[in-house]
């Protein structure tokens, strides 16, 4: 089996190895990883392995552990993904049981030999994943998505709504809210600042906040098919809406409204006019995403009002080096003691890397935090 490493910076090479996939999302592309790098310190990755007509892939960003506050005496690194469904593609849904066994030990060794201490994927609720990595670490059930099946006639997609969304978008469409699809700057500068209130509005970790640069990244580059959905109220902006489109999903990215106009639910137009512009283009799945945490949540449930059909959504997390990981929370567990602070929930991943808050406040503390099972960045299984 034939194995390479390909970065960000060999955008072509990276495409290429995509190309071979059945099916992958926009959150594999390379644009998308560089552009979600935070810093030089961090290094994004797409492992391929090639045997005869077959290529199994993973893409991964390399992250070194002494940025984690007690730990900055420590040179190993940990292996996450990108924020969205990402997890591994492959040239053909089911794959050669001998050919997956190699791929296992590939991937295990690049990671042992690049000091990598753990690993972590969210997995893509679309996509034939689970075989192509059960029996190397553990795969772990977080819970469900909602798409809409655009296969399905118009009619049926909306007969399909909750009674309550259909009569919220007839409602908004009475009152004189439109919705535009435009890409244009001035609405990406709308999105922004929408977005930038709604995470005021939460008190949203600061890793919520994207910067400028990463919003109109996503718009210029060429290997991303990005669409921005607003609505428009009375002239002004309430509520956008980021999509990705990719073969033939179209994915919710981000998104959000601006606070005096939440009770009026604009989110609903614009998720049925990308509906609908998606049944236009062909695509064949209109994926919602999940409740924050991959819970069922109360965005769980208003995403759930667009249609009955759901997907399971795991992660994969794999230990490389048991004893280091063991003295490396260890240690980060001593240094929050040391400074009076607790981790906000026991069932983080890499365990080193939990949030904290203040010793005895972190119960309080907990719904600040946006978790699936990993990190703060990571925020309810590909949902806006």
């Amino acid at each position: 089996m034939k194995f390479a490493i390909i970065t960000t910076s060999q955008h072509d090479e990276w495409l290429e190895a995509l190309g071979k996939a059945y099916k992958y999302d926009f959150y594999h592309c390379p644009s998308y990883h560089a552009l979600s790098i935070q810093d030089s310190s961090q290094e994004a990755v797409l492992i391929v392995c090639t045997e005869g007509p077959y290529t199994i892939a993973i893409p991964l960003i390399l992250r070194p552990i002494n940025e984690v506050e007690g730990l900055e005496e420590f040179s190993f690194r940990d292996a996450t993904s990108v924020y969205g469904c990402v997890g591994p593609v492959a040239s053909h849904e089911y794959i050669p049981e001998s050919l997956i066994t190699e791929f296992h030990g590939i991937l295990y060794n690049f990671l042992k030999e690049s000091n990598v201490v753990c690993a972590f994927s969210r997995l893509h609720p679309l996509l034939a994943q689970k075989q192509l990595l059960a029996g190397l670490g553990d795969i772990v059930y977080m819970g469900e998505t909602v798409s809409v099946d655009l296969t399905l006639p118009v009619n049926e997609q909306w007969s399909g709504y909750r009674n309550n969304h259909q009569q919220g978008i007839n409602r908004l469409r009475r009152m004189g809210v439109s919705c535009i699809h435009n890409n244009s700057d001035e609405y990406i500068d709308e999105f922004i600042t929408i977005y930038l209130e709604n995470m005021d509005r939460v008190n949203a970790d600061d890793s919520y906040y994207f910067g400028e640069n990463y919003f109109k990244g996503l718009i210029a580059a060429d290997d991303l098919d990005i669409h921005l959905f607003s609505c428009i109220y009375e002239g002004e902006v309430v509520s956008s809406v980021i999509f990705g489109l990719c073969c033939d999903i179209v994915q919710a990215h981000l998104g959000g409204a601006k606070g005096k106009f939440v009770r009026h639910s604009p989110m609903k137009l614009i998720f049925d006019e990308a509906r609908i512009w998606a049944n236009g283009i062909g695509a064949h799945f209109f994926h919602l995403g999940g409740g924050l945490g991959a819970k069922e949540d109360s965005i769980f449930h208003f995403k759930a009002g667009f249609s009955g059909n759901r997907h399971d959504f795991y992660v994969w997390r794999l230990i490389v080096d048991r004893y280091v990981y063991d003295m490396l929370c260890k240690k980060k567990g001593q240094w929050n003691r040391e400074n009076e602070q607790e981790p906000i929930t026991k069932t983080f991943f890499p365990d080193y890397r939990c949030p904290t808050s203040p010793a005895r406040q972190s119960s309080s503390q907990y719904n600040k935090f946006v978790l699936e099972g990993h990190g703060p960045k990571e925020r309810g299984g590909c949902s806006v």
